[in-house]
């Protein structure tokens, strides 16, 4: 997109699913993303509490990160560790939480190259006419 920072739009995509999109202008594309995304990850905090997204779990904490401003929210809200929430419960909105953070990041990446100039649904070019090498045989030569 003439005009538009690819790294401000992979800035904006990591902080906020779909602000990347929405800076180039692709608002549909940015609500369907930034809907799912956070949506997911709302959904995992909600299954898992608020524990789902802590220092108790350093390891998930680093991935869970790729959804920007989400992730702090729920990182700022505390993590006390509940003591009736079931492990399987926690499990899985750990998992609900770090699906739609790794997909933030390529959503972003995808946000940046679209700014770069990129058109992902383009057919790919074809290749270049190779040079004859010195073995190659003219017209008229004799075999």
């Amino acid at each position: 997109m003439p005009g538009k920072s690819p790294l401000l739009a992979w800035i904006l995509g990591w902080l906020l699913p779909g602000a990347g999109h929405w800076y180039l202008g692709q608002r549909s594309r940015a609500l369907v993303m930034g809907g799912a995304l956070a949506g997911c990850f709302v959904a995992g905090v909600l299954v898992g509490g608020r524990s789902t997204v802590s220092t108790l779990h350093p390891e998930y904490l680093v991935l869970q990160w790729g959804t920007g401003l989400p992730a702090a929210a729920a990182w700022a809200a505390g993590d006390p560790e509940p003591a009736d929430l079931a492990v399987g419960r926690r499990d899985l909105g750990i998992l609900y939480t770090l699906v739609p953070s790794l997909l933030n990041l390529v959503a972003a990446l995808d946000a940046s190259a679209r700014a770069a100039g990129a058109d992902p649904g383009a057919p790919p070019a074809p290749a270049p006419a190779r040079a004859p090498g010195p073995d190659a045989r003219r017209e008229g030569d004799a075999p």
